[in-house]
């Protein structure tokens, strides 16, 4: 959903490296499904350890973390509960999109079609309270505030 600021502000690229020393705050929902689509298997499903629980998020949250913090970064991840009424007609139509990635999924599935397995997957990501949950547990470890 967010909001449209773009054209209340200027844009400016920066690079990341500028930001040392200061405090930085993370969009952790952003963050996760953004590992949970893109860090997957050649056929798209998610990483897994050895007891089949999904890892997809928990290594890109710890990759990315441990090399913002090289950079001298503060980080503090926000992970900002319920969403607002209002978001639930984007949530809705979020949702119709991930059960038609899901259907087409399948049908690449039974063609055995690699490529289309691994776009339509990453179009399917949840992101669960348990995930949520593992995910603080990582960055209260790595002592990030959350």
């Amino acid at each position: 959903m967010g909001v449209q600021i773009t054209s209340l502000l200027k844009s400016k690229e920066i690079d990341i490296g500028s930001l040392s020393g200061r405090v930085l705050a993370v969009d952790s929902y952003n963050m996760l499904y953004q590992f949970l689509s893109t860090i997957r298997q050649r056929d798209g499903s998610l990483l897994r350890d050895s007891k089949g629980n999904i890892t997809s998020h928990l290594s890109g949250l710890f990759n990315r973390t441990i090399n913002l913090m090289k950079l001298n970064l503060n980080l503090i991840y926000v992970f900002d509960g319920a969403a607002p009424r209002l978001k639930q007609i984007e949530r809705e139509r979020r949702e119709a999109i991930k059960e038609e990635a899901h259907k087409k999924y399948k049908e690449a599935v039974q063609r055995e079609d690699i490529e289309e397995m691994r776009k339509f997957a990453s179009r399917t990501s949840r992101l669960s309270e348990e995930m949520i949950n593992e995910s603080k547990e990582v960055l209260d470890a790595l002592g990030v505030p959350v």
